[in-house]
């Protein structure tokens, strides 16, 4: 016999090892024994993007940092995006330069 496998092979062979099968999300493992209809809009944005992120994680700590910059960039003004540049919501040259950006814009 030859050596492919299909999605469904994998499902059952780890049909009876549960634990195997939630750190494989994609191949159908449930991560969250809540009722989907029941959870927020924020834990499900959390489940669908980083299921495995725990606020311990130091990936989470550096994205709130950066989320915080920005937002601080943003508040001191927003640049004007034009059909040669066009950008969503960029903030100010001089404020990045402010900032301590290195690059020139």
């Amino acid at each position: 016999m030859s050596n492919i496998h299909r999605i469904n092979d994998f499902e059952n062979r780890e049909a009876g090892n549960q634990r195997s099968r939630a750190n494989v999300p994609l191949i159908g493992g449930v991560l969250s024994s809540e009722n989907p209809r029941t959870e927020s809009f924020s834990s499900f944005i959390k489940n669908f993007c980083c299921p495995l992120s725990t606020w311990k994680s130091f990936i989470f700590a550096i994205s709130m940092i950066d989320i915080i910059i920005y937002i601080l960039t943003i508040s001191y003004g927003i640049g004007i995006s034009t059909p040669l540049s066009p950008y969503f919501l960029p903030p100010k040259p001089e404020i990045l330069e402010k900032f301590g950006s290195l690059v020139k814009i």
